[in-house]
């Protein structure tokens, strides 16, 4: 996420969301979601993408993909 949205990763935690953090956008969220694919050689089901708009959404879907 860092990577993505240019920020420093200590100014990110499990209570940013699309809601509450301005540089994730919808183009953003796609960003993300492919840089995601790409980084744990997984394919994230499409119809979990919308669904996956926090930290927290995000982490707990990683963990039970990425075994």
């Amino acid at each position: 996420m860092a990577v993505v949205f240019e920020v420093p990763v200590e100014t990110l935690n499990e209570d940013i969301s699309m809601e509450n953090f301005e540089a994730w956008d919808s183009l953003g969220h796609i960003t993300l979601m492919i840089s995601i694919e790409e980084e744990f050689n997984i394919t994230v089901d499409e119809d979990e993408i919308p669904n996956l708009t926090s930290v927290k959404l995000l982490v707990e879907y990683l963990e039970k993909v990425y075994v």
